[in-house]
């Protein structure tokens, strides 16, 4: 099956149709279930203001304002709710699926395998079901891929071929939705350049002035940004952290390779933890290292049989071999990057995708590479279940504002450290809101203020100094951390009684949801 999509047989039509509704029925599948958490929390305080505000809170978020206007409009229609400020993840899960024909013959690969792949991918259904970016960076990391890949097969279609302006609109259009998305988008649009520089230079010998002004085009329309761009990029490569490990960054890049395929499988493990695993539990380290083998030898598989093909399609498929490794080198040299890899490479899973498709068909050709396809396909049906059953039915905020609204009293504050901007507090607040207790609970948040370049200053506040400090003006103090870092308040046990108060369930990461209560030591 390698028809163009606008080229189907009407067999075809059925079958991508079909692929479509699934991609679409699995994004919304329990869509509403988990609460919101703090970093979900920016989105919907942006969505929930008017339109000044979008922008003032996308500038506090570090980010580009497009995710943050479409959720807003999404909003004004709909509401605000788990599922309305989740939708654009999910539209944008949908459109990669509806793009993945053309990407795949544009590479010269069959679509088929990479479009169900791409439907139910537990990672990508994951993107699509958390109110950030990613997903729709992913989209358009597709897209601008895509259109320029059939930009230049265009120009070189008959000899004297002419582009029409539509194709350098539908190019410039798809890199500007990069940008504006996220500012990893800059680096993904200038590697396209640089290979399209290196392997397409009779290309741009011939269609430079073009290019050039797209180009022009798109940076006059992204200029009212750039002096917010700038001070966001400088901000945040200076609140980076210099002392990450080469390990922990290697592990970082290689992990999400697996997570592209896993999704949250096995994701409470981690490479200290399994000696610990191999003998508390041996099957599940067992199955752990298998799955990790079998998704790097399909992958492996992918790799050799993409250099097979005529000239022009192994240029381009060694260009995303090439753009794949460029950009895990650039994680490297930037820590916090490497270690959120899952967030900041997530843009690499089409690709990933393609060449896993490719890998499997080629092993299920062979006796000892079924059994290779079968462990993958477990692995990803085990994600879709963790995504599912795990991740969406953490019972998180919901629990903690049940327990504020019936335990907080009027000479109690509550102190919240986690998401940036004020995501912490309104994602707290969201769930409070529907009491009477719960809206007029005095509520801090010790990250609430975040601008570019003030985090030191933020971080240097200790919970424990800032509990202290509160104490003297309130009765009790309730602390609630979604930071995930080690909480040592010992220090505070000289004066006051720490309590550790265990709820119900999990939160979204899948450890116990826990809240600080600090008191007077007389105080029952």
């Amino acid at each position: 099956m390698q028809s163009h999509p606008h080229q189907f047989t009407r067999r075809e039509k059925i079958i991508f149709l079909g692929a479509l509704g699934l991609a679409l029925g699995l994004r919304l599948f329990t869509l509403g279930d988990r609460p919101f958490d703090g970093d979900e929390g920016v989105i919907g305080l942006a969505a929930a203001g008017n339109l000044a505000n979008v922008f003032t809170i996308a500038a506090g978020d570090v980010h580009p304002p497009l995710y943050h206007l479409l959720v807003w409009g999404t909003v004004k229609l709909f509401g605000v709710a788990e599922s309305t400020v989740r939708l654009v993840g999910v539209l944008a899960g949908v459109g990669l699926a509806w793009l993945m024909p053309r990407l795949s013959r544009a590479l010269g690969v069959k679509w088929f395998w990479p479009t169900f792949l791409i439907a139910f991918n537990p990672f990508l259904i994951n993107l699509s079901q958390d109110a950030r970016m990613y997903s729709l960076l992913v989209f358009f990391v597709a897209l601008s891929w895509t259109t320029l890949i059939e930009l230049v097969d265009k120009a070189f279609a008959t000899p004297r071929a002419k582009l029409s302006i539509q194709s350098w609109v539908y190019f410039g259009l798809a890199a500007l939705g990069l940008v504006l998305t996220h500012h990893i988008g800059w680096l993904v649009l200038g590697l396209e350049l640089g290979l399209l520089t290196f392997f397409q230079r009779d290309f741009l010998r011939a269609k430079w002035r073009s290019l050039l002004i797209t180009l022009g085009a798109l940076m006059l329309a992204y200029a009212p940004l750039i002096p917010v761009t700038l001070t966001q990029i400088q901000g945040r490569l200076a609140e980076q952290s210099l002392a990450t490990g080469v390990v922990d960054r290697i592990k970082g890049v290689v992990g999400v390779f697996y997570r592209i395929v896993a999704g949250r499988t096995f994701l409470d493990l981690s490479p200290s933890s399994l000696k610990e695993l191999f003998y508390t539990e041996p099957l599940a380290f067992t199955s752990f290292v298998i799955s990790f083998m079998m998704i790097f030898l399909a992958l492996a598989a992918g790799n050799m049989i993409f250099f097979q093909g005529d000239r022009n399609q192994v240029k381009w498929r060694l260009s995303i071999l090439i753009f794949i490794g460029l950009s895990v080198l650039a994680a490297l040299g930037i820590g916090s990057v490497a270690i959120q890899a899952t967030r900041y490479l997530s843009y690499l899973t089409p690709f990933v995708l393609i060449l896993l498709a490719t890998g499997l068909v080629a092993l299920w050709r062979l006796p000892t590479g079924k059994p290779i396809a079968v462990v993958i396909i477990l692995v990803t049906l085990a994600g879709i279940q963790t995504q599912y059953f795990t991740h969406n039915a953490s019972s998180g905020q919901r629990e903690i504002a049940r327990l504020l609204n019936a335990q907080v009293g009027s000479r109690d504050i509550v102190l919240l450290r986690g998401a940036f901007a004020g995501g912490e507090r309104w994602a707290v607040q969201y769930y409070l809101g529907a009491s009477a207790s719960g809206a007029g609970m005095t509520i801090e948040d010790m990250y609430g203020s975040y601008r570019v370049g003030n985090l030191e200053k933020l971080r240097a506040v200790a919970p424990g100094s800032r509990i202290k400090e509160l104490k003297e003006s309130y009765e009790r103090v309730w602390y609630l951390d979604r930071t995930y870092a080690e909480i040592d308040l010992t220090a505070l046990t000289d004066w006051f009684k720490v309590s550790l108060v265990h709820l119900s369930g999990l939160d979204k990461e899948g450890f116990p949801l826990t809240i600080f209560l600090i008191t007077d030591k007389e105080q029952v």
